[in-house]
């Protein structure tokens, strides 16, 4: 008797991660541009810092 398997299949574990990373780059965009409008209102210097710290978002 076989047994059901636990694990995902490789393509569609790959699917999923590629959907996830999908998924985060576009929430990363969105609190970017949040950011942006934040600063702009703050009369505060928009450049790739102060957006990245304001985000939430890492550099590396």
């Amino acid at each position: 008797m076989k047994r059901p398997s636990l694990t995902t299949s490789p393509s569609s574990a790959s699917g999923n991660a590629s959907t996830h990373a999908q998924q985060k780059a576009v929430e990363t965009a969105r609190r970017a541009e949040t950011a942006i409008v934040h600063l702009l209102k703050e009369q505060r210097p928009v450049n790739f810092k102060t957006v990245a710290e304001t985000a939430g978002i890492s550099t590396a």
